[in-house]
């Protein structure tokens, strides 16, 4: 229920770290706590509180609409690098429906004009 409490004293830690102290060389300073200045008191500018204002019209306000880029032949069309990602993984899926039995060559040529159609490149 209750735990006997212990009759022997912890030494302080000031005692400790002067005892830690005296085996440093004598060349170096050691700061004790007594010698730190305590921080400057800053000055704080009072804290406003915001007002509420009444509302001048009752017009409700209406969230922002989301800024669509205009579209061109440039934003729609993929660079060259991002074609021929299209491609590689076009071709990888042709020949696993296909069993890897076939050509890489005609996997490829078949990839090739699958991302052509996509892409409104080639009339289907």
């Amino acid at each position: 229920m209750t735990e006997p409490k212990s009759t022997t004293k912890k030494t302080p830690a000031t005692a400790k770290k002067a005892a830690t102290t005296e085996t440093t060389t004598a060349t170096a300073p050691v700061k004790t706590p007594a010698t730190r200045k305590a921080p400057a008191a800053e000055k704080k500018s009072p804290v406003k509180k915001a007002v509420a204002t009444p509302a001048t019209d009752s017009a409700p306000i209406a969230p922002p609409e989301p800024q669509i880029p205009a579209t061109s032949e440039a934003a729609a069309k993929p660079s060259a690098e991002e074609r021929y990602l299209m491609v590689q993984s076009a071709a990888y899926f042709i020949a696993e429906k296909d069993g890897f039995q076939g050509c890489d060559t005609e996997y490829w040529a078949r990839a090739e004009q699958e991302v052509a159609r996509q892409l409104g490149e080639v009339e289907a």
